[in-house]
């Protein structure tokens, strides 16, 4: 994912997610370089009470995050270490969640129940609910700027589409 509202969506998921697990009690280190000799990087690395270092890749894609995340898995696997576990949490543009991101969202949840008093279904609801809207609020910025990029640069397209809009 590169450049413009793809990177700033991107970037507002992958912050929602570190907090999520700096909440739950994790230390949180953003853009690591865990592999040697690789260019690869998570978007975060989180090690929590039992020392693990789980390191999380975030994705935004239009549909189908499970497929995305296997792309992810594919490409990080070969550099893993035995004490890092990878997750690539993926989330669709309507805020729906890759198998993976599930299973990460469950188990931040839990420690996030912990640390605050939640029950953990709360604490999953609370987890969820702060994913989709930082995927809705990202999405809805795009759509707006790109609504106003349009009204600038391409203001025939802007006409036509209140005409159509009044004809309705």
């Amino acid at each position: 994912m590169r450049g413009g509202w793809r990177q700033r969506a991107h970037t507002t998921l992958k912050k929602a997610a570190a907090m999520l697990a700096r909440k739950a009690g994790q230390l949180v280190r953003e853009e690591p370089r865990p592999f040697a000799g690789s260019n690869r990087r998570p978007d975060f690395e989180a090690v929590g009470a039992g020392g693990a270092r789980t390191l999380v890749d975030v994705g935004l894609v239009v549909a189908g995050p499970g497929a995305y995340e296997g792309r992810k898995v594919a490409t990080y696997r070969p550099h893993l270490e035995e004490d890092m576990v990878f997750y690539p949490v993926c989330f669709d543009v309507f805020g729906r969640a890759g198998p993976s991101a599930e299973r990460w969202l469950s188990l931040v949840a839990r420690s996030l129940g912990e640390a605050l008093g939640f029950h953990r279904a709360a604490a999953l609801r609370s987890a969820r609910l702060v994913i989709a809207s930082s995927v809705g609020g990202a999405v809805a910025n795009a759509l707006v700027e790109n609504r106003a990029r349009l009204a600038v640069t391409q203001p025939h397209i802007i006409a036509a589409a209140r005409a159509r809009e009044r004809n309705t």
